[in-house]
């Protein structure tokens, strides 16, 4: 293994294990619309298919819609087939490289940041130069005012400084969206959908058995 592989077993493999991702591993995953432009229609994609159609996306939604779980499940499915990949050859196409980024968390730089966060070193970039990668920064809104213009600047120079290696997926309040749209006006805005009630209700009953769904769910 070269470096950059090295890195990004140890760090998948450690965020799989880190204890918010195992929380969200029963999750439900949510879907989040895509305005088609048609009659002001919208369509109704899973994040994987957002992913897929913008290469920056701006996830909004409100305070407890389900944003970081979200995020962390996609990421943690994501970071499930590139260890899949690695341990055998017969993949054909090289699956993204997923890295979350918990603002909240915020330390100095973005990859100082990731480095805390799981306990790994921190990456360098030019060893991931042959990996596409796809990173979830999650909280705009969670940035400390005094911190906040250099979140910011790190975000959006790794952005420049990677370019099309890498997709990003943004998340904040939908209160907060104008105060962050100026930051990243290439991102496509996607609101995030919440479970409709009938499928909160299945996943209950999935989970706890009939007897813990409220009658009036039912």
């Amino acid at each position: 293994m070269n470096n950059g592989t090295t890195w990004v077993k140890t760090y998948l493999d450690a965020y799989i294990a880190h204890p918010a991702t195992i929380a969200v591993r029963a999750l439900p995953p949510l879907s989040v619309t895509n305005e088609t432009g048609d009659r002001g229609r919208s369509q109704q994609l899973t994040l994987r298919q957002a992913i897929d159609q913008s290469p920056r996306l701006l996830v909004v939604g409100a305070a407890g819609a389900g944003k970081s779980c979200s995020l962390r499940l996609q990421a943690m499915t994501m970071a499930n087939a590139v260890l899949n990949e690695q341990r055998t050859t017969k993949q054909k196409n090289t699956p993204l490289v997923p890295i979350y980024v918990d603002l909240a968390q915020f330390r100095d730089s973005i990859e100082q940041t990731i480095s805390e966060s799981v306990g790994v070193s921190a990456p360098v970039w030019r060893e991931l130069s042959d990996r596409s990668l796809v990173f979830f920064i999650d909280g705009l809104e969670q940035l400390r005012s005094d911190i906040q213009l250099t979140a910011l600047s790190s975000i959006a120079t790794l952005m420049s400084t990677l370019g099309t290696q890498a997709r990003w997926v943004l998340t904040c309040r939908s209160e907060a969206l104008p105060l962050f749209r100026p930051w990243f006006s290439t991102a496509d805005v996607r609101a995030l959908r919440p479970l409709p009630p009938r499928d909160v209700v299945a996943y209950v009953r999935t989970q706890c058995g009939d007897a813990d769904v409220p009658r009036e769910c039912a």
